[in-house]
């Protein structure tokens, strides 16, 4: 898909009864829309944080007035988990206490506070404990699928474990040996669980992807979930998505 195509369908993602709604009516993958959906609400939060830090003092009222948490966090359309941890903090709560209590609400003892977080927790899709593993367990799965892949093609490599301490930025994959990939010489291969939209293919060639082709030379970065088709390429990176892993090595080598 292209840019506006992508924008289109992160625009009918505005809640998450959305992502099976969308993902029924015109037969998306699922988890790419949950990938989607978590773009909008992470950018969205990361734009408005302070906006809402902002108006703590109006959110505790409400609170102490009976408005639940996450009926406040509906009403700002914030994520509940991140809307209870400011107004918590601002309730005088510590950082660390508050994700405590969101890892086991049971530990919470004014017993309104202890359901309400249960609410939250239940109902954020992306930063509860099980939307986080969601996420981690999405990486794994990438980074285990190129292993596997490396390995099947007879290849030897370093990961980031074995390279740490070693540079000062490390790619999940540094091959032993150079391999030719569409006539470029690749040396480094990077794992993104993710869908390369522009902001976050921009972000990526910035703290990463260019660094490592300044340190090792050329590499690829693979979207497991696809990547927009209009990006600016950038030299010594080539981006591809999950169907290159599909054949053989020696397709792509010469």
């Amino acid at each position: 898909m292209n840019t506006e195509e992508y924008r289109d369908l992160v625009s009918r993602l505005r809640k998450p009864s959305d992502i099976n709604k969308v993902a029924r009516e015109i037969e998306v993958n699922r988890e790419l829309l949950l990938i989607l959906y978590t773009h909008r609400i992470v950018r969205d939060a990361t734009r408005r944080y302070y906006r809402i830090k902002n108006k703590a003092k109006q959110l505790e009222w409400q609170w102490k007035k009976g408005t639940p948490l996450l009926q406040l966090a509906y009403r700002e359309d914030f994520p509940p988990i991140l809307l209870s941890l400011i107004l918590m903090r601002h309730m005088g709560y510590a950082r660390k206490d508050y994700w405590k209590f969101v890892n086991d609400p049971s530990k919470i003892k004014n017993a309104r506070l202890r359901n309400e977080i249960k609410d939250v927790v239940q109902n954020d899709i992306l930063y509860s404990p099980a939307g986080m593993e969601v996420q981690t367990l999405r990486g794994i799965k990438g980074e285990d699928r190129l292993n596997k892949w490396l390995d099947d093609n007879g290849l030897t490599y370093r990961n980031e474990d074995d390279l740490k301490g070693e540079f000062k930025k490390t790619p999940d994959v540094l091959l032993d040996e150079p391999i030719i990939i569409d006539g470029e010489e690749i040396i480094w291969i990077e794992s993104k669980a993710n869908f390369g939209d522009n902001v976050e293919i921009r972000r990526n060639m910035k703290k990463q992807l260019i660094p490592y082709t300044e340190i090792f030379g050329k590499g690829i970065v693979v979207y497991w979930f696809g990547f927009v088709s209009d990006y600016e390429p950038v030299e010594g990176v080539q981006v591809v998505d999950d169907k290159f892993f599909t054949r053989t090595l020696d397709y792509y080598t010469g």
